[in-house]
């Protein structure tokens, strides 16, 4: 099988995030299975463009629209620029050359499968239309609600803004042969909008369990952020102030933990407008300087993909403190499996998936509330028992092998593959 599979973000391979991470591994288990697989998608701006990452084919559409992944300021004002000058002037015109591009790129390499992710009507009408002229079949990833009920309504979008992008999401999941969904939310979303049973896919974004490990080395990291004998806790994820989650919480949740035990110590992984907003501190270097939290907090900003995993593995607890909204009930915490698979306990909120991947005080510990006060209550509990400490990593590591690997999504989608063949 030929398979095409289509990100509607730009393909910045120094960093793939969330949406990037699943489509690349994807691309990477389809191969193994025999398949030709090409990874398409904007170009990075101003970043390298490989040919290939990690084996898998990539191609780049033309004409650059900015979708996300970069963190210089002159680089995001320019290619906001850019983004404004394509969506406002020259919409149509970006429409039909990615549609002819990717229909040039189907006939060439003979694709009969097109994989889209999300409904940005810049890259998934074009493979709608594209496949309707090769006769390519269509299928529609949806790992996020980008709508009314979703993102958009996070974000404070214009109106017209959340209703077309609500449209193109009913559209798509019903047009498509096949839609692939992410989380149980959505899946139970999905039928409720009149998607076919069966023609839903659930393959959530898990982990690679492989660069995600117990026995990776974090010699390197610990030794440069001082952390020996320190109890690590760690929070990995953008850190955007529109993306549903309050990541201040794990500074109060610190700032109670360490009127307990000065041995506490917290890294945040990751970059975003809340450490730096337009040239000043933003919101959690703010909140960490009124806390007082300097000298037991890192900020790392982004770190290289390659280098995630030597963070996870210097900590002790990951965090997933995630509060209940639009955002979170539709999430697959693609981070939170990744801490599980490299054998760490996780402290998350029982919200979304995270049910379906966590039983508490067996494979994570699970709470409740937004309160800071009972995260470090339960923080405080597993630390109380270092033989539970370990016996709740080894058992996260189990269950990630046993049932949420990207081999299973990915066997998962072959399966809507062959089964729309039949009809």
């Amino acid at each position: 099988m030929n398979i095409l599979i289509v990100s509607p973000f730009d393909l910045v391979v120094r960093r793939f995030w969330g949406p990037t991470v699943r489509l690349h591994a994807l691309a990477k288990e389809f191969k193994r299975n025999g398949h030709n697989v090409l990874l398409a998608g904007p170009p990075p701006y101003k970043e390298p463009m490989p040919s290939a990452f990690e084996g898998v084919e990539l191609y780049y559409l033309p004409i650059h629209t900015f979708r996300y992944g970069y963190e210089d300021k002159d680089v995001i004002r320019e290619a906001k620029e850019m983004a404004i000058l394509g969506k406002f002037t020259a919409y149509p015109r970006i429409l039909t050359i990615r549609t002819l591009s990717l229909v040039r790129l189907i006939k060439t390499h003979k694709i009969n499968v097109i994989l889209a992710n999300g409904p940005f009507p810049d890259v998934a009408y074009p493979c709608y239309v594209a496949s309707k002229i090769t006769n390519a079949r269509f299928f529609f990833d949806w790992d996020d609600l980008t709508g009314m009920h979703g993102f958009s309504t996070m974000s404070k979008d214009p109106i017209m803004y959340q209703v077309v992008s609500t449209a193109n999401e009913l559209f798509l999941a019903r047009s498509a042969k096949a839609t692939i969904v992410a989380s149980k939310y959505l899946e139970e979303f999905a039928l409720s909008i009149g998607v076919q049973r069966e023609r839903l896919f659930y393959a959530p974004s898990v982990a690679d369990i492989d660069r995600y490990r117990p026995d990776v080395d974090s010699e390197m990291i610990k030794a440069r952020h001082k952390l020996w004998g320190k109890k690590v806790l760690l929070y990995v994820g953008n850190l955007h102030d529109n993306n549903g989650v309050k990541v201040e919480n794990v500074l109060y949740t610190l700032k109670l933990l360490l009127e307990k035990d000065r041995s506490y110590f917290l890294m945040v992984v990751g970059g975003g407008n809340l450490l730096e907003d337009k040239g000043k501190p933003g919101k959690l270097i703010e909140i960490t300087k009124e806390l007082r939290l300097e000298e037991s907090v890192i900020f790392t900003g982004t770190v290289p993909y390659k280098e995630v995993p030597m963070y996870m593995a210097s900590a002790d607890i990951c965090l997933a403190l995630f509060p209940i909204n639009v955002v979170t009930f539709t999430k697959s915490p693609l981070k939170v499996y990744e801490y599980m698979a490299s054998g760490k306990v996780v402290v998350a909120r029982d919200v979304g998936d995270l049910p379906f991947c966590i039983k508490d005080m067996e494979t994570g510990i699970l709470v409740y509330s937004d309160d800071p006060v009972e995260y470090a209550e339960k923080i405080l509990k597993c630390f109380g028992n270092k033989s539970l400490l370990k016996q709740i990593g080894q058992n996260a590591r189990k269950i990630i092998e046993e049932r949420f690997t990207w081999r299973q999504s990915a066997d998962t989608i072959e399966k809507a593959f062959y089964q729309d063949m039949v009809y």
